[in-house]
């Protein structure tokens, strides 16, 4: 019983293995991305608030209200903070899968 045992772990540690460099991959490469990302997004986000005064002070206030939900999402507090908190969640999982299998 042990030895069938032990062959079905090391099938498993085999089969593991490839789908947590896979992931390990994908995280970092994804992490570069979105710091990448982030630096342009960042830019963006203050092109859009210059816009969004622009538009309050031509008496605009729906557009600049648009406008600055648009830098917001664009800022590193919007969409690139969300693509890192998933990116912590693949993590986890990775983590998982490594800690179950290879423990």
């Amino acid at each position: 019983m042990t030895v069938l045992f032990s062959i079905f772990k090391l099938l498993l540690k085999i089969a593991a293995a490839p789908v947590i460099a896979i992931l390990a991959l994908f995280v970092w490469f994804c992490t570069w991305l979105v710091c990448v990302s982030g630096a342009v997004l960042g830019l963006v986000s203050l092109l859009l608030c210059v816009c969004s005064a622009f538009l309050f002070l031509s008496s605009s206030v729906a557009g600049g209200i648009i406008y600055l939900v648009l830098a917001f999402l664009a800022s590193p507090f919007g969409l690139p903070a969300a693509a890192l908190w998933l990116l912590d969640k693949v993590q986890g999982i990775r983590y998982l899968i490594q800690n179950t299998v290879f423990e």
